[in-house]
């Protein structure tokens, strides 16, 4: 399993040239924002500090399917400008990075008791665009800190949606709906990978797709949380 990938390049920050770890330089990786505390325990939204309930109010309202979220990072300017030369640049290294950082934080932070670690997929032609599913580096390398098997192609997408930074936030609900299947029904707590959590729907509706299969809870990895 790759967890860490050195080049002789730029930086993507900074451009300062040299054998760069996962594609950024030391100085740059230290730059990255973790997400503020206390957070939502369903969708990781941070919560004021001076209330004592754990999750936030548009949880309470109208809970998503998924029953908990464990993120790490801030989508900040800088996270964006990696996340998307992630994707359309193809930095998979970066993918690496994230899973490998997330991985270490779940072994020292959380209990790991789920039964699996599925990653959202891709359409195959948008993997054959990217050449790589970033949601499936991240799981590889959490798969390897915290020892829980991973499951890559239980779960397909069978609809080609546009990407989520080109969709109006209303529009997305209907865009995922129907656009993922599963092979085979599932059996106890999963829990999903994904690289990016902006509004929760992909996530909710996966999570939906699983429980009406067995699933008995499912909660979603994420190294980045829009906020």
């Amino acid at each position: 399993m790759i967890q860490s990938i050195q080049y002789w390049q730029l930086c993507l920050l900074c451009k300062t040239p040299g054998w760069h770890l996962n594609a950024l330089c030391t100085e740059c990786i230290q730059r990255f924002i973790l997400l503020p505390q206390p957070q939502c325990l369903q969708c990781a939204m941070p919560l004021s500090k001076a209330i004592s309930q754990k999750k936030c109010g548009a949880c309470l309202i109208k809970a998503p399917h998924f029953d908990q979220t464990i993120a790490q990072f801030q989508y900040d300017p800088i996270m964006q400008h990696c996340i998307h030369q992630m994707k359309f640049k193809g930095y998979s290294a970066l993918a690496a990075h994230l899973g490998h950082t997330l991985g270490l934080h779940l072994k020292n932070t959380a209990e790991c008791n789920w039964s699996t670690l599925i990653p959202v997929p891709l359409h195959p032609k948008r993997w054959y665009e990217r050449g790589f599913n970033q949601s499936l580096i991240i799981a590889q390398n959490i798969s390897t800190q915290i020892n829980i098997p991973l499951q890559s192609n239980i779960l397909i997408k069978t609809k080609n949606t546009i990407p989520v930074s080109l969709q109006r936030a209303s529009s997305k609900n209907q865009s995922v709906q129907g656009a993922f299947k599963l092979k085979k029904p599932m059996r106890g707590h999963i829990a999903l990978v994904d690289d990016l959590m902006t509004t929760g729907t992909t996530a909710h509706h996966i999570a939906t797709l699983l429980k009406s299969n067995g699933a008995l809870s499912v909660t979603v990895l994420v190294p980045v949380r829009v906020i």
